[in-house]
């Protein structure tokens, strides 16, 4: 793996080499610095990660355990209400749904082990494109069409809206919100050279961050893995197989990239995943079209930076197709 400041997503060539830098495997490394982040690398008291697998045309779900060992565990069947475009876990076993369409939100406490959902609030927040949780029971909201952030808490069984900010031009627009675990998060768009990293303290009235020009365009799946990091991957295109991962604080001033290098494939291989989900210790790639499965461990040195280890020794147990959102519960 290489660590750079460009993280360019390789879709062509000239997408690799926007500057005349030559390919990302040829880029100068540099010392990186500190991102002023405090992660030093995977949750160790982490053993599993609950998955739900949702199907939004019937409301059938699934819930397995990804382990830290990579294998996939105990499923068990549920349903939640079809139609849904967005499922947010807010910790403490709290699972926020949403319906784009409608603007319908409900908070669920989720008892995994019995795959129980026990509805707990509803309301009504109409107009939102993307979710996030910002941790310690805050849900961050997001209007593509305005460039407005809002941030509600969840206070006994119930969201109260906190705070909400509408920005200029460098928040309009964005296709993707991706929140670390951490808190700090990423607006992205897809088919530009944009994105805005920042935070939003709790008790402040508007995020603070910095709009940035040097994250590439293509990027198809971005996830958290760890506690402050983000995972970038390709999933079509010639660029297919392509990832990357960065460390992001509250700032979002100082990004320090590792681009996994361009001359070989991760250990999963170059392939087509409609669904890519990170967790603490373990990540799950996922294939809507024909079940397809694949795991990975997490593991860093002393500089975070990432190791895949893939592991087949047991094969993950058939997930099924057809699943149109996977959600991590932690």
């Amino acid at each position: 793996m290489v660590r750079h400041r460009l993280l360019a997503a390789c879709l062509t060539v000239a997408a690799c080499d926007p500057f005349g830098l030559g390919s990302p495997a040829a880029l100068a490394p540099h010392d990186g610095g500190d991102t002023g982040a405090s992660d030093t690398g995977p949750d160790a008291s982490v053993v599993a990660t609950p998955l739900l697998f949702y199907r939004a045309d019937t409301g059938e779900v699934a819930l397995l355990d990804l382990g830290d060992t990579g294998r996939l565990d105990a499923r068990r069947s549920a349903s939640l209400a079809p139609g849904l475009t967005h499922l947010v876990a807010l910790g403490n076993d709290r699972l926020v749904t949403y319906d784009a369409a409608s603007g319908a939100r409900a908070v669920l406490s989720v008892d995994v082990a019995s795959a129980r959902f026990v509805p707990l609030s509803s309301d009504k927040a109409p107009g939102f494109t993307a979710l996030a949780s910002l941790g310690g029971g805050r849900l961050l909201s997001y209007r593509a069409t305005t460039g407005t952030l809002r941030v509600d808490a969840l206070v006994g069984t119930s969201m109260g809206k906190v705070a909400e900010y509408t920005g200029g031009d460098e928040l309009v627009g964005h296709d993707e919100l991706v929140a670390t675990r951490a808190g700090p998060f990423l607006l992205y768009t897809r088919t530009a050279w944009r994105a805005w990293i920042g935070g939003w303290s709790p008790g402040a009235s508007a995020p603070a961050g910095v709009a940035h020009a040097d994250i590439s365009q293509g990027w198809s799946h971005i996830t958290a893995v760890a506690k402050t990091h983000l995972f970038f991957y390709v999933s079509d295109g010639p660029g297919i197989g392509n990832a990357a991962f960065t460390q992001i604080d509250a700032t979002g001033a100082d990004l320090d990239f590792l681009l996994w290098d361009a001359d070989r494939p991760l250990p999963i291989g170059r392939d087509a995943w409609s669904h890519v989900v990170g967790g603490p210790r373990a990540m799950l790639f996922y294939r809507s079209e024909d079940g397809a499965v694949r795991t990975a461990t997490i593991a860093t040195d002393e500089d975070l930076r990432f190791v895949f280890l893939e592991l087949t020794p047991t094969p993950p147990p058939v997930v099924g197709k057809g699943w149109t959102h996977v959600t991590s519960l932690q």
